[in-house]
């Protein structure tokens, strides 16, 4: 999913960059869908091949959208996590300390 939102958001800032929309390299056409199924930005000739025509299409900023959102859902309890790993990361520093003065203490 990374990989996707990756494209999307590089797709944008070049599309920014260059003031259009990214071409598709089979047949040199502005890509402005997305394949829910596949993860991949389609111009309207891929669109019709065979390989996607059951598929899920959406406008690529739609996709955008939708993505980002998952992501931001996403990143809430890995944050959490990482507070909690940075917690006992401290924790056990601290106890290695105290043991390590335990010991120095001992061979006094």
């Amino acid at each position: 999913m990374l990989d996707t939102v990756k494209q999307l958001l590089t797709t944008r800032s070049n599309s920014i960059q260059r003031k259009e929309k990214p071409l598709c390299d089979k047949h040199n056409l502005q890509l402005d869908l997305f394949c829910e199924k596949d993860l991949e930005l389609l111009c309207p000739r891929c669109r019709m091949s065979s390989q996607h025509l059951d598929h899920y299409l959406m406008p690529i900023d739609q996709a955008a959208s939708s993505h980002r959102r998952k992501l931001k859902g996403y990143m809430k309890p890995l944050r959490e996590q990482v507070e909690l790993a940075e917690n006992e990361s401290e924790t056990q520093k601290l106890k290695f300390i105290e043991l390590m003065m335990k010991v120095e203490i001992k061979k006094s």
